[in-house]
């Protein structure tokens, strides 16, 4: 009826009306000119630098209304804007044996800027800037026992300035659940990774790999509700680590393998607020193969389990506690069997 909350007519409650149609688009051209050269020093020694400069433009067209009470919250509106960025690059690397390298590197990258999908009105059709980081890395690569075993090592260092923050919060204003993306602070990330590979006999190989990444806010520029010095970055666990063994035994000509794999990662969080109901809890997964290979590496037929301990937790979510009392999270798959078959021509 006319004086039903949210209804055309009735204004007044039209912040009841939670039926939005939102549309958005988005046309964006990119642009780059790019080289790399690479200097031989010494039979040891070389030097590289590349230089790349990249223009982005995009064009974002929006229109938000409200289609029982018939009241617009964002005009049909066309807003565009363009981008430029420098990003060069350096590295050293020198070969300390014939199978052992050590290097260093320093280079700039950047991520494109973009528009707020969700504006509060049509004051908040406004792009934000690109994020930009200096990445520092060094390490070494080697090969030992006649190439039977490979391992590398590898420190890294990244300085982010117009960091891009996403958040879902409650807006009073329009009485309804908007999206925040803002340049709103300073980071930095550090961390090591090592890898190994091994293959002692022919039949059995080898792999393992561990990683520790440290995220840290160092400064906040802008206002993002529920974001602080110390809130860690989502979906970044501090450490993570991985292994697996692969055993192959000849039939004939055909073979069958056998391979295991094991998958830790740490605690982290799915949004940028770190909300505590949305944590994801350190986690072991499993997974197992069995493939056969015809004589003439054709044709594949794989049994396989993936999450074999069937672990569950939060991959994504969103939080609406401090709106609607409640918060939205996605599951990881859970235990999977299956069987593959693949032809290769």
């Amino acid at each position: 009826p006319f004086l039903a909350p949210g209804c055309a007519g009735n204004p007044l409650n039209a912040n009841l009306d939670l039926r939005i149609s939102a549309y958005n688009r988005v046309v964006g051209d990119s642009y780059a000119a790019f080289g790399q050269g690479t200097l031989a020093v010494t039979d040891r020694l070389n030097l590289t630098g590349g230089m790349r400069y990249s223009y982005e433009e995009k064009e974002y067209t929006i229109e938000h209304y409200r289609r029982a009470s018939a009241t617009s919250i964002v005009p049909l509106t066309t807003v565009s804007d363009h981008w430029g960025s420098f990003t060069p690059m350096a590295s050293i690397d020198y070969k300390l044996a014939p199978d052992v390298m050590a290097y260093a590197s320093v280079s700039r990258g950047f991520k494109s800027g973009g528009f707020n999908g969700r504006p509060l009105d049509n004051n908040g059709v406004q792009s934000f800037d690109p994020e930009n980081v200096t990445s520092y890395e060094a390490g070494f690569k080697s090969e030992w026992l006649n190439r039977r075993l490979r391992f590398n090592a590898a420190a890294f260092y990244s300085d982010y300035t117009d960091l891009q923050f996403t958040a879902n919060i409650f807006s009073d204003k329009v009485n309804s659940l908007v999206q925040v993306i803002e340049n709103a602070g300073e980071a930095r990330i550090k961390g090591i990774e090592l890898e190994m590979q091994a293959r002692p006999v022919p039949a059995l190989r080898l792999q393992a790999s561990m990683g520790y990444t440290n995220f840290r806010i160092t400064e906040l520029t802008a206002d993002v509700p529920g974001v602080t010095l110390d809130s860690r970055q989502p979906r970044t666990p501090r450490f993570n680590a991985a292994a697996a063994a692969a055993y192959t035994v000849e039939i004939g000509l055909a073979s069958l393998t056998g391979r295991i794999d094991w998958i830790y990662e740490g605690a982290s969080f799915a949004d940028i607020q770190n909300t505590p109901v949305l944590r994801k809890p350190a986690s072991n997964r499993w997974n197992a193969r069995l493939t056969y290979q015809s004589g003439d590496g054709n044709w594949d037929v794989s049994v396989y389990g993936l999450n074999l301990s069937d672990e569950r937790y939060i991959i994504s979510g969103l939080s609406l506690l401090d709106s609607f009392g409640h918060a939205e999270g996605t599951y990881n798959r859970p235990r999977e069997w299956g069987m593959s078959v693949t032809r290769r021509f």
